[in-house]
């Protein structure tokens, strides 16, 4: 049986995540592996319940792998989800592109801005470093994230 997740009051089905999913989520968890992170259901409200790829440190930071079937989901409505429940900061990872989008909450308006976006255009991109708010430390190297995938999709550039 499939796992579901509802929004707007609608089911629908968590597909099993292609080999570069996959991937990409266990480099997040390896990333990560200091902070508390699952893909564990959010209860936000009767009609929304969604399952983000990952949640690190509860309400610091959600991650959504975008794939064709999943990007109105992740980029509409489940953004504006996160932002009303109060997660700090929102990622979009396409695995496609080898880029991610940071957004951070803005607590006036209760939505998210655009912070910025990383794309990795060649190997030499690999040492681009990510910062979070949510979190202190060293940057994240965009080839931590994006190791076993992108050298398969830079081969198809």
């Amino acid at each position: 049986m499939a796992a579901k997740e509802l929004i707007g009051g609608k089911l629908y089905d968590i597909s099993s995540p292609q080999i570069n999913h996959a991937r990409i989520l266990h480099n997040l968890r390896l990333v990560f592996a200091d902070y508390d992170c699952h893909g564990r259901m959010i209860y936000i409200d009767e009609e929304n319940q969604p399952v983000p790829d990952l949640i690190v440190a509860e309400k610091s930071l959600a991650i959504e792998l975008i794939s064709p079937e999943t990007i109105m989901l992740d980029r509409h409505h489940k953004m504006k989800l996160y932002a009303q429940h109060g997660i700090e900061e929102y990622w979009i990872v396409d695995a496609h592109m080898l880029a991610i989008e940071m957004y951070r909450l803005c607590h006036i308006n209760r939505a998210y801005a655009l912070h910025d976006i990383c794309v990795m255009l060649s190997k030499a991109d690999g040492f681009i470093g990510l910062t979070t708010s949510a979190f202190s430390g060293p940057a994240i190297k965009m080839q931590d994230i994006f190791a076993d995938v992108y050298e398969n999709v830079l081969e198809r550039r």
